[in-house]
């Protein structure tokens, strides 16, 4: 039961970091593209594709548990290890889990 348990969180673990990671290369692509100096051709589409991500993922955070939201913002957008989270093992797992699976489903939804 333990195994099953760990292979279901490192995949969700899993989703939600590359979730993540496309959040982190939309907000920089997007702060590209809106720089003038740097891209003075700006795709609107592009632009409006990256926007839409970026806002979505930010509402769904609102939307979630203060502290379900601050462990994905710390984690998956941050990078913070796990170590300077304050948390054991255990109840990071928990938490995490809970979280991460919350957030999946309003992505979902």
């Amino acid at each position: 039961m333990k195994r099953d348990q760990n292979k279901r969180f490192r995949s969700v673990r899993s989703r939600v970091d590359e979730i993540c990671e496309r959040y982190r290369i939309c907000k920089i692509k997007l702060d590209n593209l809106n720089n003038q100096i740097l891209n003075s051709e700006v795709d609107n589409e592009k632009l409006n594709h990256y926007r839409n991500y970026v806002c979505t993922i930010e509402l769904i955070l609102k939307c979630l548990d203060p502290e379900d939201a601050a462990l994905i913002r710390n984690i998956g957008l941050h990078k913070v290890p796990t170590a300077e989270l304050g948390y054991s093992a255990s109840t990071y797992y928990t938490h995490y889990r809970k979280a991460a699976t919350t957030f999946l489903k309003y992505l979902s939804a």
